[in-house]
């Protein structure tokens, strides 16, 4: 009978306290990994990429975060509050002030086409056609004029933000492959660097010298052909767009195929090694390879979580790069063919093919943007897989 109560007080006393035991143990696991990514943020040299995300605008930080170091302790601490709505909102915000900054230069191009319009059709009846081509290419000049300065306004955006995508892709890059080094994730480093050296050197280059001015030169055919009925310039300007296309889609497929392929299976390798490394620890060292196989996994998870908050706060950095400049692109390229609807029944024709044919060739500045910034996104979404099975 003794025996059976002592047996009983002793399992209530393991019910009781096992639980606490779990807790501190849990506890005290936190805490070391929290002290052990001190100690790694100390060492680590982030106040390049802390500049950059001090210098968003008002309207991303206040989305993101206004603090970066506040930023990345949310993160680390799984307390993040970015969510859909706020990216909703702030993409709203970005379209209703990109709609009132070009509204007005749209509106002034539909009363300039109007008035044109009502001119020559008040005036057909008893004024020579060479007074009507004067005040078509009085009306045109102006509406030239308007357009230009729209589109140098867009090119400078645009160009101002190739650039930002090229420092971007300086300061974050050199910062996550110091993470992934780290971790052992050496064939993933070889794929990356020269990668990363691709896209500064090589597709940025192209983009600037060739794509560039391809663009200029369609808006420069669109605005000859809108001179005369007699000059024909549908196909060479069709031609130039098409051939700046495929080189964009080209450079742009080849490069995600070849890093998608060679990232995944150095990512494989390394994780493979990382676990192979933790195994000898554990197996080949005496008496004490189990407590450095722990030690190991804490400062290997320790890593892993900092790779992939950086990771993920360069992701919000480069959203808010892209986010206005293809937004204003989209919102004047959609008014520009809304104002060539309403001018088509009004004004002359070469009017409404000028604006149209315009607003397409922006699909080009369109595709420069998304398509940089997605071979960016893909290369942080493969590095912040990279080693992440390190842990087992």
């Amino acid at each position: 009978m003794k025996k059976g109560c002592l047996l009983i007080a002793i399992t209530v006393i393991l019910i009781l306290f096992m639980p606490c035991g779990f807790i501190a143990n849990a506890a005290s696991k936190e805490n070391k990994l929290e002290n052990q990514i001190d100690k790694i943020l100390d060492k680590l040299d982030y106040k390049e990429l802390e500049e950059f995300f001090n210098d968003l605008n008002e309207n991303a930080k206040s989305t993101f975060g206004s603090n970066f170091k506040q930023l990345l302790a949310d993160i680390l601490n799984g307390k993040s509050s970015l969510g859909s709505d706020k990216i909703a909102s702030l993409v709203g915000a970005y379209l209703w002030n990109s709609l009132l900054g070009m509204l007005p230069l749209v509106i002034t191009l539909i009363v300039i086409g109007t008035l044109y319009g009502l001119a020559s059709s008040m005036s057909s009846g008893f004024l020579k056609k060479s007074t009507i081509d004067i005040i078509y290419y009085v009306c045109l000049g102006a509406i030239i004029i308007v357009l230009i300065t729209a589109i140098n306004g867009i090119v400078t955006d645009v160009t101002a933000t190739i650039a930002l995508l090229a420092r971007f892709n300086d300061i974050v890059f050199p910062l996550l492959l110091t993470l992934v080094t780290a971790l052992g994730g050496l064939s993933a480093v070889g794929v990356y660097q020269p990668a990363i050296a691709t896209i500064g050197m090589v597709i940025i280059k192209i983009i600037t010298t060739i794509v560039m001015p391809l663009f200029l030169a369609c808006v420069i055919f669109c605005i000859i052909g809108s001179l005369s009925n007699n000059i024909k310039l549908e196909k060479l300007t069709s031609t130039t767009k098409s051939t700046a296309e495929w080189i964009l889609g080209i450079i742009f497929t080849l490069f995600i195929a070849f890093i998608t392929a060679e990232g995944i299976a150095g990512a494989t390798f390394d994780t493979v090694t990382v676990r192979s490394a933790k195994f000898a620890i554990s197996s080949y060292v005496p008496i004490i390879g189990g407590h450095i196989s722990d030690g190991f996994d804490l400062v290997v998870a320790s890593l892993i979580l900092l790779k992939n908050s950086f990771g993920l706060i360069s992701i919000i950095i480069l959203i808010a790069i892209v986010l206005v400049p293809i937004i204003k692109i989209v919102i004047f390229s959609l008014l520009l063919k809304a104002a060539a609807a309403i001018l088509e029944p009004i004004a002359d024709k070469r009017v409404s093919d000028l604006l149209f044919n315009t607003a397409k060739c922006f699909n080009l500045l369109l595709i420069i943007i998304i398509g940089l910034s997605f071979i960016i996104f893909v290369m942080l979404i493969l590095i912040i897989v990279t080693c992440n099975l390190g842990v087992v």
